[in-house]
């Protein structure tokens, strides 16, 4: 029975995409009802449409600038997180389009740093200060803005957190990344 259903609302929407109006003839004939054919079809939308509102509405990172950065910094007691990208770079938009979207890295850059993007196009000075010789770069900062650690290069989404965690929890005082990696 659910298979049949499920045959209909495709022959459905196989219709809808043809430019029809309504559903087939044949269908109305068996002695269904628009209704019957449209309510499942308008519960479906619904669910895609949620589906995609809640994907939209997302958490997301709150980038700032660097001079703000310092100061949110300075003031909330949260390291910094420096993204050094520019534009037409293949590996910033995997980093952008992977990792920094990643759920938990969001999540832990939302809750627990501030975040900078720099464009080393736009800023040459900062990229050159802070030693930056290829894109993307990403540099932690202590809430006092004197510089952690760097991490050259594409990043993928589970390191980047695993590097988070090392750097919020104060780790990198006692340990270097990787004995904390190695878990020694």
């Amino acid at each position: 029975m659910l298979g049949g259903r499920l045959l209909q609302l495709f022959t459905v929407l196989l219709s809808l995409r043809d430019g029809r109006r309504s559903p087939p003839r044949e269908l109305l004939n068996r002695g269904g009802n628009v209704e019957r054919y449209w309510r499942p079809l308008f519960v479906s939308l619904l669910l895609v449409l949620g589906i995609s509102l809640s994907k939209a509405g997302a958490q997301q990172i709150q980038w700032t600038g660097y001079e703000e950065a310092l100061k949110e910094a300075q003031k909330t007691g949260r390291p910094v997180l420096l993204y050094f990208f520019v534009k037409n770079c293949q590996y910033c938009e995997q980093m952008e389009s992977k990792t920094l979207v990643a759920g938990r890295v969001v999540e832990y850059l939302s809750e627990e740093f501030v975040s900078a993007r720099v464009d080393g196009d736009k800023s040459p000075q900062l990229a050159r200060r802070y030693m930056v010789r290829g894109f993307p770069t990403i540099w932690f900062l202590s809430p006092d803005g004197k510089p952690i650690s760097s991490l050259p290069g594409y990043v993928g989404p589970e390191e980047l957190a695993k590097v988070l965690r090392y750097i919020r929890g104060g780790h990198y005082r006692s340990k270097s990344l990787r004995e904390y990696l190695s878990g020694s």
